[in-house]
């Protein structure tokens, strides 16, 4: 493995983590509109 300066690696690295969260974060928001979704159509239906 070839050495990466620190500085560079913790960047890379926070950005990393950074780029996850949003990842999560959307899924999260996709899976609570689906649930939205599926209980306006519940509630029309019945």
């Amino acid at each position: 493995m070839r050495r990466v300066p620190r500085e560079k690696w913790s960047e890379t690295h926070h950005r990393l983590i950074f780029s996850d969260a949003i990842i999560v974060e959307h899924r999260i928001r996709s899976v609570r509109n689906v649930r939205f979704l599926t209980c306006a159509v519940k509630d029309r239906n019945e």
